[in-house]
Order: structure tokens, then C-alpha cells, then sequence
């Protein structure tokens, strides 16, 4: 069954791309556009090296995290992920603080790739190492086996299952990444998803790009069967400290990661808020996209409640949306050009149901895999018990159900309230006129108008963290609900 639904969700986003080749026919020339062999050069090289110096950190920085003590792991494990639950949007502002002069291009979004997704590669990786590895280093050391030999002969072998999911993972979150190549690629680092942005809203040849869209959508989706796919031993035995597997110097580089991506950007952010001048800035502007944003986000909460209502009852009748995890890093393009076709932009109305549609496309999947279908999958055997009492599920999801997810649901409301006041692209791509923080935001950016970029940067946070303390408030009313 949730076969059928996950392919009746891939029909739904491929009918505009096969609506418009059967209406307007394929257009062979498009295919052999010199423009199209170098965006998909461009991503190529921007989505291989950034995963493959993502790796190479990861490995080296999760040797410092056995160094420190589980609260102290804990703490870095939530700053080193906040750069990936960021809107790209706020990364790309932190890199152009970091550098005095940013190199726009492949290495200017290379660095930005590597910013966000280092942080969790290093965790990825320590995790995998915790229950691949066991006590394999310490017998390695036991037996005379060289630090070389141990990588080579066991450490590699063990994880490489592991590392190539990592690899595939942020490989296909750079080819679906709009935000980055569009605000750091300065025009020399235009990769396939900025292409068909150009194609279908800036020069309309939706005939030539449908059939690209089509390419990508079906590339993504056998990408991302890779992720995912975790190879550990049937038996885990305690783990043992190694010191193969073990440095103080990864610890330092990984801290110095994470000062540079908060430090200079939290001093910036300040800085402007002081020296601002509130005769130059837009007031006006920006309330109205705090009143987008706020309309937008009052939307999704129903939105993602009834969607998680609706996963919680398919995970309780059997039907495991494992399925849907290819849809996890969908294209925002791809999307938006469904809304394109689905949504007639003719008023206010549907500009906003365009907007919530690709926003809740866009985010939804990615939140639940994250949070939610980890706590499902540990409560099966409550709801094969349900089941056999005849408990309807109402009852269950009341009962059982809502009391695990409360943090988690007020957390995704705390991000989605982020992404909201600090993203554009699901804005972009829905091709409707709306103003949310997010494109003040990006207009400020893209401008060079850095302080009143860093304000409204400012504010969006604000209002981010004002909101996920009113939802933690208002669910979580135990300390007893855990992640």
C-alpha cells in the first residue's frame, strides 16, 4: 500500500512535466544547449566535492567527540546541526561574514555546502562508528595493528555502506540546493537547478525544460535510495575507547568549526543592530513580511498536523512510508512547477495556498523522517497491542501517540516558523507575488545591503524563537516527553 501512495505522489509531481511534453511537444533542442552541459558540469563538480569534503571532515572531526563527555556531546551535536535546520538562506549570510572577500563561484558555494552539512556528517559518521566498530579499534591496538592497517584493512570496510549513504545524501541535497548556487554562485557557479529556475520562470520555455525536470525527478528518486541504508551487526557488543579513533586535535578543528560558522555572524548581527539607523530602515517592508510570514505559518501548523495525523495513522495500520524517503531532498523547482500548473496565481487567495502547497511539499518529509518516524517505528509493538484490544485509533493517537510526539511536533513548529521568516525559495518557486521575511531578506542579500540583510536576519530569529517557546508551551507540558 504505501507503494501505491509513494507512486501515486511521484504521478501527481510528474503530471505537469508529462501535461506540458504532450501539449507542447519535446523540444530535442533544449537537450543539446551548451548552457545545460555546463550547469550540469557546474553541479557535478560542486555536489562531488562538497560531499566528498564533508567525508573527509567528518571522519577526521568525529576522532575529537570521543574525547568529551555525553553532555558535552550533546551540546555540540545541537549547535553542529542548527547549519543544516537552517533556511541555506542564513548559511550563505555567515559565509560572506566569514570570508573578507567571498569567492563567488564553485568555491564560494563549495564552502557554503561544506558550512552547513560538516556538522552533521562528523555525528553521521561517530554514530555509525559507535555500532560498526565496536570494540574493534581497542582489539586492533591489542594485536599490534598500525593506525594505517586499522583504516584500511577494517575502519573503511566496516563503514564504507555508511559513508556512501552520507555521500548520496548530501550529494542529492546539493542538486536539489536552489539557495545556495542562486546566492553564491554569482552567475560562474549556475547549476542545474538554477537552469531550469531560468527556463521555466525568467524565459517561459516550459516546453524544453519539462522534459529536464522530468531527467531530474526520476534522478533524484534513484539517488535516494541509497540514503538510508545503515549496515550494522545483528549482535552490538559495548563499545570500547580506541585511541585509533580518538584525537584532541579533531576536537580542536571541530570547535573551530563551529566558533567560525557562530561567532563572527552573532558579533555582525549585533553590530548592525546597534549602529542600525531607523530613519533607513524600510519599517514598513518589513512588517509587511512579518505579517507574510506569520499568515504563511499559521497556515503549515494545520497543514503538518493533519499531515502527521495522517503518517501516525498509516504507521499504525502497517503501511511504513519508507517509501517516501526518496521524496526527502525533493526539488524545489519540481515542485513549484506542479504548483505552476495545479494553482492559477489570479488573486491573493491563491497566491497563498500556492505558497502553503510548496512549502509544505518542500519541508514536510524531511521534518517527519527527522523527528517523527524514528519514534513511530519504537512504538509498534503498542500498536500491534491496540490493534488486538480492537482500541480504535483515535484513542491510541490520544493516548499513546500524541503524548511521544508533543516536544518533537512543538520543535518542527519552531523550524518551520524559521524557515518562514528566513527562506524564499518556496515563495520563488511557487511563482506567487508574496512577501514574507524571507524575501526582504533575500532582497536585502542580494543587493549587497549586508546590515539590513543582518536585521531582518535578526528579527526572523526573533520571531523563530518566540514562537517555538509559545508551542513548547502550549504542548509540552511535562518534562517527561523526550526526542
Amino acid at each position: 500500500m504505501s507503494q501505491i501512495l509513494a507512486s501515486v505522489f511521484f504521478l501527481f509531481l510528474s503530471s505537469p512535466i508529462l501535461y506540458i511534453i504532450y501539449k507542447f511537444g519535446l523540444d530535442a533542442a533544449g537537450l543539446f544547449n551548451p548552457g545545460l552541459f555546463w550547469a550540469l558540469k557546474n553541479s557535478l563538480i560542486q555536489g562531488l566535492i562538497s560531499s566528498a569534503l564533508c567525508i573527509l571532515g567528518g571522519v577526521l572531526f568525529s576522532r575529537g567527540l570521543q574525547k568529551i563527555s555525553d553532555s558535552m556531546r550533546a551540546r555540540l551535536r545541537f549547535l553542529a546541526l542548527i547549519p543544516m535546520l537552517l533556511p541555506s538562506l542564513f548559511s550563505v549570510l555567515v559565509a560572506m561574514n566569514v570570508l573578507w572577500i567571498f569567492p563567488y563561484g564553485h568555491w564560494g558555494v563549495i564552502f557554503v555546502y561544506v558550512l552547513i552539512y560538516l556538522g552533521y556528517a562528523t555525528f553521521f559518521i561517530y554514530d555509525c562508528q559507535q555500532k560498526q566498530l565496536n570494540q574493534l579499534g581497542f582489539l586492533a591496538e591489542v594485536y599490534g595493528l598500525n593506525r594505517w592497517s586499522f583504516f584500511r584493512r577494517v575502519y573503511f570496510k566496516l563503514m564504507q555502506m555508511d559513508l556512501f549513504s552520507l555521500f548520496i545524501f548530501i550529494f542529492t541535497c546539493t542538486l536539489a540546493s536552489l539557495t545556495v548556487p542562486m546566492m553564491a554562485g554569482g552567475g560562474r557557479g549556475t547549476n542545474f537547478e538554477v537552469y531550469l529556475y531560468e527556463k521555466i520562470y525568467l524565459d517561459a520555455q516550459w516546453s524544453s525544460a519539462a522534459v529536464l525536470l522530468l531527467f531530474q525527478l526520476l534522478a533524484m528518486l534513484i539517488l535516494s535510495r541509497f540514503v538510508g541504508r545503515a549496515h550494522f551487526s545483528e549482535k552490538q557488543l559495548a563499545y570500547i575507547p580506541s585511541r585509533y579513533l580518538s584525537s584532541k586535535t579533531s576536537l580542536y578543528f571541530f570547535v573551530a568549526y563551529l566558533l567560525v560558522y557562530f561567532i563572527p555572524i552573532s558579533i555582525q548581527m549585533l553590530r548592525s543592530i546597534v549602529e542600525a539607523d531607523l530613519n533607513q530602515i524600510f519599517v514598513t517592508e518589513i512588517l509587511n513580511g512579518l505579517r507574510g510570514s506569520l499568515q504563511v505559518y499559521l497556515g503549515l501548523i494545520i497543514l503538518f498536523f493533519l499531515f502527521v495525523f495522517k503518517m501516525s495513522f498509516y504507521y499504525f495500520y502497517g503501511l511504513r512510508m519508507s517509501y517516501f524517503r526518496v521524496f526527502q531532498n525533493m526539488s524545489a523547482v519540481v515542485v513549484g512547477f506542479a504548483s505552476l500548473i495545479f494553482w492559477p496565481k489570479t488573486g491573493f487567495a491563491f497566491s497563498y495556498f500556492s505558497v502553503l502547497f510548496c512549502a509544505s511539499f518542500i519541508y514536510f518529509l524531511g521534518l517527519y523522517f527527522t523527528y517523527f518516524d524514528p519514534i513511530f517505528r519504537k512504538m509498534q509493538d503498542s500498536f500491534l497491542t491496540a490493534q488486538i484490544y480492537h482500541i480504535p485509533f483515535r484513542t491510541v493517537f490520544k493516548k499513546i501517540i500524541w503524548p511521544q510526539i508533543k516536544k518533537p511536533f512543538s520543535i518542527s513548529l519552531g523550524l518551520l516558523a524559521l524557515i518562514v521568516s528566513m527562506d524564499f525559495v518556496f515563495v520563488f518557486v511557487s511563482g506567487a507575488t508574496y512577501t514574507t521575511l524571507g524575501t526582504v531578506f533575500e532582497s536585502y542579500l542580494s543587493s549587497y545591503r549586508m546590515s539590513m540583510a543582518l536585521v531582518v536576519a535578526a528579527v526572523g530569529i526573533v520571531f523563530s524563537l518566540l514562537v517555538y517557546l509559545l508551542m513548547r508551551f502550549v504542548y509540552v507540558d511535562d518534562k517527561k516527553s523526550e526526542l
